[in-house]
């Protein structure tokens, strides 16, 4: 086997999507030993009849999770039982492929371990897709601790579940009409108009009246409350800190004494440095940090959240005062920090935001029914005149504009009349002009003041101010507020064409910080959001009847839907689709069949029936029959360590004298 394997060709590794099998080293040749991995040989399991150990496991186990990355006691023990799990399946499955006649021979492992495309650990043990045969000792022999016949023997095993259950993914089959209507509903296109209506939007016409939100406030007090306590973000600013820190890594198990003794005493070097003799924190980071990132910044890594900080470090920075400088250890990096500055969090009161949170909540109840009879509304107004689109529909209810108002025209003077001059007042028709030097009809008499005019002491009015009106006190006008008509706040948009098809997009990676391309399912509409509902229906409309008969709910907004244009698919256009959608509708019910079952050989902690509900039913039909017998307590979390008491004070013995009772543990060696 070996030999035909070091005979093995170049492959190209096409790696495959199960993002489970990260390996982080391939040259990590020094088995561990853990606590709570089990020290003896024992029967875990029987199936068929055949006898499961508990370290049959190794290889399922070791080569997702070598080293025990981020599990503790309690959490590896639960994986080794779901390791057990997954490797009792695999026997019985492999038994059921044996029944049906299938086999392995050694040439088919040996091109089946160096296939890139089909052997997920050859990425493993290969260099630039060459098979690489020291490699491959080492890792099966350091890595996953077991022999290469034992490793061998597993993949064989692993190989004939393959070929049965590929076996089975082959029987699946679609009927030619069932491709024929895809076919044609993945290449027909529509493109919909609608209007949406939500509340966050239409919060100008929604308003409640102060008594309305204080009576909701104390109706729904429960509720307002609630909202407050799980919801605090929103009503005060958070803790901010600006750390600079500088890293000292620590090297990996892998790494020789001399390069670990030499991260120790630089770390025991900048503790000294700034800590002891207070040497400036910027100066020894440019000099001595290890961090990429921050070290020509002299440490410095801006204003951070506690909340987006690595916990344990936003710990011991909470605690940390302004210039206060602390070391901090994780598994990866020795770290000091040091706190430029500090903005404590502000956290309003519940009183302060009650009715501001009672106006929201009234706003999501109240006001989701007062939006969805906008949305009736328009709905019904479109039922009226089908062949009108949305735009014209929307218009007819939004309000005419108000006409601009006129100026009044000046009455020009009769022929022949004098104008007055300018300020003064015409005499009345018949009236006659007085006479120079006397006063004019209903003129006060000299010294006399006019009629309305201020008595003497008394403060005139100010220029272009209207004197009051006898009698009656100074009124200030007070502004009209016009509101908006909710027409006018909503709008008509497009999908734009579309087919009932999964399509690319992209979208903000929070982990990555950056767009990625993403797959939309074809329930998922343009604009709209992800609706079955309405990614079926759809389609089913057409140009003498456009409109969708009801308001659907999408999210947080009612809409209304209707076609603007549809376009369906030639007969060119189905001809060169139809293999393409044949083999996309077979995969469909495959994987409604048989799910993702790779997954379960290269994830020991994924759920069996809600990964593959066919192989599940297998496996409980067999343990239901005897078949397959787990034995319970193999592996189990060791307790929690007592404190350790001095016997000198439970005895009085002198210190070192032995106050313990019983026989050691006698240690079995694992069998052969």
């Amino acid at each position: 086997m070996l030999q035909q394997m070091r005979q093995g060709s170049q492959s190209i590794f096409i790696y495959l999507a199960f993002g489970i099998l990260i390996v982080v080293f391939t040259f990590y040749f020094g088995p561990g030993t853990d606590g709570c991995e089990p020290s003896q040989r024992q029967a875990a399991a029987t199936v068929n009849g055949q006898t499961v150990y508990n370290t049959d496991i190794k290889i399922l186990l070791n080569r997702v999770n070598r080293n025990r990355r981020n599990t503790n006691d309690a959490e590896f023990t639960t994986l080794q039982s779901q390791t057990l799990e997954k490797l009792t399946l695999m026997i019985l499955l492999a038994d059921k492929a044996a029944e049906q006649g299938f086999e392995v021979a050694p040439k088919e492992l040996a091109d089946y371990i160096l296939d890139g495309d089909r052997n997920i650990d050859f990425q493993i043990y290969s260099k630039d897709g060459v098979f690489d045969m020291e490699i491959y000792e080492r890792y099966i022999s350091n890595y996953l601790e077991v022999t290469v016949e034992e490793y061998e023997a597993f993949k064989s095993r692993e190989l004939l579940v393959v070929k049965y259950l590929s076996a089975l993914e082959n029987t699946v089959a679609v009927l030619p009409a069932e491709v024929d209507e895809l076919n044609k509903l993945r290449n027909t296109k529509v493109d919909l108009e609608f209007v949406k209506f939500e509340a966050s939007k239409l919060e100008e016409v929604l308003s409640f009246t102060d008594e309305e939100v204080q009576a909701h406030a104390d109706q729904s007090a429960e509720a307002v409350k609630k909202y407050f306590d799980d919801n605090q973000k929103e009503f005060g600013k958070p803790k901010r800190v600006r750390v600079r820190r500088l890293t000292v890594n620590i090297p990996g198990e892998a790494a020789s004494e001399g390069d670990k003794k030499a991260a120790e005493d630089k770390w025991a070097l900048v503790k000294d440095r700034v800590m002891v003799k207070n040497e400036d924190f910027e100066t020894v980071v440019k000099e001595l940090s290890d961090d990429i990132a921050y070290k020509d910044k002299g440490g410095d890594m801006g204003w951070s959240l506690l909340e987006d900080m690595n916990q344990d470090m936003a710990k011991v920075v909470d605690a940390m005062k302004k210039g206060e400088v602390k070391d901090y250890s994780s598994n990866f990096a020795h770290f000091l920090l040091k706190i430029d500055d500090v903005e404590e969090a502000e956290v309003k009161t519940f009183e302060q935001v009650k009715l501001d949170i009672a106006r929201k909540l009234l706003l999501g109840s109240a006001g989701d029914k007062r939006v969805k009879a906008l949305a009736d509304e328009l709905l019904a107004k479109a039922k009226a005149d089908p062949t009108k689109s949305l735009e014209e529909v929307l218009a007819s209810l939004k309000p005419a504009p108000e006409p601009p108002k006129e100026e009044p025209v000046p009455t020009p003077p009769a022929d022949g009349a004098v104008p007055p001059v300018d300020g003064a007042v015409p005499p009345v028709d018949g009236a006659v002009p007085p006479v120079d030097g006397a006063p004019a009809d209903g003129a006060p008499a000299d010294g006399a003041p006019a009629d309305g005019a201020p008595a003497d002491g008394a403060v005139p009015p100010a220029d272009g101010e209207a004197p009051p009106v006898d009698g009656e006190q100074e009124k200030v006008e007070e502004k009209i507020e016009v509101k908006k008509s909710p027409w006018e706040l909503v709008s008509v948009a497009n999908t734009g064409a579309f087919a009932r098809a999964p399509r690319q997009s992209f979208k903000f990676d929070q982990v990555l910080k950056q767009i990625v391309p993403t797959q939309l399912p074809w329930t998922d509409v343009p604009r709209l959001g992800d609706n079955k509902d309405l990614a079926i229906k759809a389609f089913e409309l057409k140009a003498d009847a456009p409109l969708l008969t009801e308001v659907l709910k999408i999210n947080d907004a009612y809409v209304v839907v209707r076609l603007k244009e549809r376009t369906d698919p030639t007969k060119e256009e189905l001809d060169k689709s139809r293999e393409g959608v044949e083999s996309e509708l077979r995969q469909q019910r495959v994987n409604a069949f048989l799910g993702p079952w790779q997954t379960l050989f290269y994830r020991p902690d994924a759920e069996v029936k809600a990964t593959s509900p066919w192989i599940h039913s297998v496996y409980e039909e067999a343990k239901k029959a005897g078949k397959v017998e787990i034995i319970p307590g193999i592996f189990v979390a060791p307790a929690p360590e007592e404190p350790v008491v001095d016997p000198a004070a439970a005895t009085g013995a002198p210190p070192g004298a032995n106050g313990a009772t019983g026989t050691p543990p006698v240690t079995t060696p694992p069998a052969n």
